[in-house]
């Protein structure tokens, strides 16, 4: 028997067969339901989500993404008590679920009871409590209307309105057991939520994975044995990649990650390639560091790049040697950098191309890494520096002997593995070829699309131009060109031939002498009584 069947035995029958009102069980439940709060990516304790008891001896309930990774979890009751986490015990990614637990506390936390959740009938009247926008332990109510594959996932879906910071929440019937864990709001109607069925969370509670919470905040973290950060901001590494978010505590957001490892001697070369949520950031590669505030910086800053020498923690000691605009850098795109350091000059490449060349000698020696301004999120990735890095350019008789052995492939049904043989052999240029291939068509057929649009648009125009200039002013047919305009299927001539049709069988049954007032008895008759509009 799991602890949950034995907290649900100690609830007794009694409470299990209560039903209460929407006041008195948000009473009841209230000392039940936590705040879960998370850092922001400026170390302010911010993300409000929700989560509530499973166990008296100190499992909580809530979203994966609530309690997000890497970060510190903060646990806080109704009564503004915070409860010490010491480990996520439980996690699934797909179930978007997570169970914390808390340091056994003096006195028992009041846990709520898992539902039968598989055979909760649509219509059953639920409760959600949470913490929408920060407004804490609010309450809401409506009903289970339906159960909806969202992204695989066999979901709740909820006639409550859900807001930020619900998320975590339990949705429970009116006898106080939980049947879901709001996860999220509908991104099209207004009140309209999803939750993670009750029954999933009992897969977690059976089958924990628990990780102590010193370690679960070191998940993504950057290897200090290999990276040194300064200035703040949020370094994570992820599957080969380097992402930061978050203002530094620089001047200007200024953030660094330097390489533990150095440079080989001049001449060396380093580079890395990057790319920025928002052009209007700036993020890139620096050298000749000397840990502190002093170093070289290449970087693509506002859609242009630029050389930059940093003397000291401000602006004024800032000095911007080069910038420039580039046809090879590619806006909202990965982007190789490179700098070539040598005796006399650096050269700076973006995409194996030489935009900027400096003789400053400023600085000539320091370590190598990353950087990031303002409140730019980037990510990185291929870090490498040598006394010669290979370059990924490839010359145009090559570039144009790889598109005219894309063009010649056989369409997809039929092709064999022989007749990619020949890409293969430069697997990442064949591969950057075909999707620039792929984006230069895609982006043909959308100025194909909005041709063919603007052609049916100017043609319905003088279609309208030509019926209000006819007299007398054929009203009917303009409005249907009107509506041709947004519902392009419109047969125009097809509703006309349809409303003639009612008009003759409305004549049909009026006499020559009908006077206006019978005409409108007649169409009433006709459109409201007969035709049921």
């Amino acid at each position: 028997m799991t602890w949950i069947a034995l907290t649900g035995a100690m609830a007794g029958a009694d409470d299990q067969e209560t039903t209460y009102t929407v006041e008195t069980l948000a009473a009841k439940v209230r000392p039940s339901v936590v705040v879960i709060s998370v850092p922001d990516r400026d170390g302010q304790e911010k993300h409000l989500g929700t989560g509530f008891v499973i166990s008296p001896e100190g499992l909580i309930a809530t979203n994966l993404h609530v309690i997000g990774e890497g970060r510190p979890i903060t646990v806080r009751t109704a009564d503004k008590k915070k409860l010490s986490v010491v480990a996520v015990h439980a996690s699934d990614r797909n179930l978007d679920l997570a169970i914390v637990r808390v340091e056994k506390p003096e006195s028992p936390l009041v846990s709520l009871t898992l539902g039968d959740s598989e055979n909760i009938q649509d219509g059953t009247p639920v409760v959600v409590m949470g913490n929408p926008h920060g407004l804490e332990h609010s309450v809401v109510n409506g009903v289970i209307s339906g159960r909806r594959d969202i992204e695989g996932r066999d979901m709740l879906q909820l006639a409550v309105p859900i807001e930020p910071g619900n998320s975590g929440g339990p949705v429970l019937d009116m006898q106080g057991a939980v049947h879901g864990v709001v996860t999220m709001k509908s991104a099209v109607k207004q009140n309209l939520g999803f939750a993670v069925a009750a029954s999933d969370l009992q897969l977690l509670i059976d089958k924990p994975n628990p990780v102590p919470i010193e370690q679960w905040r070191t998940i993504g973290q950057i290897s200090p044995a290999r990276w040194q950060t300064l200035f703040g901001a949020r370094w994570q590494q992820r599957g080969g990649r380097i992402l930061v978010e978050g203002s530094g505590e620089g001047f200007g957001g200024r953030a660094l990650c330097l390489s533990k490892s150095d440079p080989p001697a001049i001449p060396f070369e380093v580079a890395v390639s990057v790319k920025l949520s928002e052009e209007s950031g700036a993020a890139g590669l620096v050298f000749h560091a000397d840990g502190k505030d002093k170093h070289y910086g290449f970087y693509p800053s506002a859609g242009k790049l630029r050389l930059s020498r940093f003397q000291g923690p401000n602006v004024f000691t800032w000095q911007v040697l080069r910038e420039v605009p580039s046809e090879h850098y590619r806006p909202g795109e990965w982007n190789h950098l490179k700098v070539r350091v040598e005796e006399d000059k650096l050269l700076c490449y973006v995409n194996d191309h030489l935009v900027i060349e400096s003789r400053d000698q400023g600085f000539r020696e320091g370590q190598i890494g990353l950087a990031k301004f303002r409140q730019t999120q980037a990510q990185f990735k291929r870090f490498e520096f040598g006394k010669s890095l290979q370059t990924s350019r490839v010359s145009p008789e090559q570039t144009a002997e790889l598109e005219k052995t894309i063009d010649a492939l056989p369409p997809l049904a039929s092709l064999v593995p022989e007749d990619t043989e020949a890409l293969e052999k430069t697997a990442e240029t064949s591969v950057a070829i075909a999707l620039a291939k792929a984006k230069q068509l895609e982006s043909q057929a959308q100025e194909l699309r909005q041709l063919a649009n603007d052609v049916r648009i100017r043609a319905i125009g003088q279609q309208i131009q030509q019926t209000l200039t006819t007299k007398p002013v054929d009203l009917l047919q303009a409005s249907l060109l009107i509506s041709q305009i947004d519902e392009q299927e419109i047969d125009v001539k097809a509703y006309l031939a349809a409303v003639q049709q009612m008009v003759e069988s409305i004549q049909a049954d009026l006499k020559e002498d009908a006077s206006s007032t019978d005409k409108l008895k007649a169409m009433d008759d006709y459109l409201f009584k007969q035709q049921g509009f």
